[in-house]
């Protein structure tokens, strides 16, 4: 039998089955019953997480590739998610930049080239070593970072000793006797 599936006529069930799925979506749609979409993501420091190696560091809102400091390894792989909806910028960066990248929203960041400013619009950083060289590694951050603080004030210099009054004059010695002949 022929069924008019959307302006083309096809012979089997499969057109019946998408025309029901697309009544389906129509009446769901326009349905005001229907409960809103979820909201647009959102996420706070304390639900982000990392499947992986790297460390999270919930106190300074950070991340940082395994072992910083130090060298990260080969082969490794962590996903970084549900990180907030704030600027990442780059503490400190460097790896194989041929081979090592950690990607915000499909970006690859790699060598000397770290984040500035971009935020992971889906909550989400990844990171992947190959099994070859391996590097410094990275720090990254999504909420700013405190200044060191001022340098201490140095005390100040001291005051010059008050003037002292001037020293009485010295009577000349007394004369010493004749030496005998």
């Amino acid at each position: 039998d022929m069924t008019p599936c959307f302006g083309v006529t096809r012979r089997d069930k499969l057109c019946t089955a998408a025309a029901s799925f697309a009544t389906v979506m129509s009446v769901w749609v326009a349905s005001p019953s229907t409960p809103p979409p979820p909201p647009a993501f959102t996420a706070t420091m304390s639900e982000a997480q990392v499947d992986g190696p790297c460390v999270l560091d919930r106190a300074s809102f950070c991340v940082m590739s395994p072992h910083w400091p130090l060298s990260y390894g080969n082969g490794e792989v962590c996903t970084i998610y549900n990180v907030e909806l704030s600027p990442v910028f780059a503490i400190a960066f460097e790896t194989e930049a041929c081979c090592d990248v950690l990607t915000i929203n499909g970006e690859h960041y790699r060598g000397r080239n770290g984040p500035a400013g971009v935020v992971a619009a889906d909550g989400t950083l990844q990171w992947l070593s190959d099994g070859t060289t391996g590097g410094p590694g990275w720090k990254v951050c999504w909420r700013p970072q405190p200044s060191p603080p001022p340098p201490s004030p140095t005390s100040p210099p001291p005051s010059p000793a008050p003037p002292q009054p001037p020293a009485p004059p010295t009577s000349p010695p007394p004369p010493s006797p004749p030496s005998p002949p």
